[in-house]
């Protein structure tokens, strides 16, 4: 979804908007990656200096950050809930336990 379309909604509305998207892995996988079938990415490997998993995962975030600035410069406030269902283990975020999607937060 293009960014656009929720912060001009927002503007013209007095909706508090939640963020929850399908992360998809950082590194490796096919089709729908953010299900840890579809992906070997490790979560434990984000928690650990200098590993790929670590750098990309990070990468991710400064670009998610820069969009949800644009909601911030803006005024409006929002809902992210960028690892929801952590506690399951069918998305990369919550395969390795709830140890570890505490720590990615």
């Amino acid at each position: 979804m293009k960014i656009s379309i929720p912060l001009k909604r927002a503007k013209e509305s007095d909706e508090i908007l939640t963020f929850t998207f399908h992360w998809f892995s950082s590194i490796s996988g096919h089709d729908k990656s953010f299900y840890a079938v579809n992906t070997d990415f490790d979560a434990t490997r984000v928690l650990i200096e200098g590993t790929p998993e670590r750098k990309a995962f990070f990468n991710d975030m400064d670009i998610i950050a820069e969009q949800l600035k644009l909601f911030r410069d803006a005024d409006i406030p929002i809902l992210w809930r960028p690892f929801h269902e952590s506690d399951g283990d069918w998305f990369w975020w919550g395969a390795k336990g709830a140890e570890t999607a505490r720590e990615l937060v």
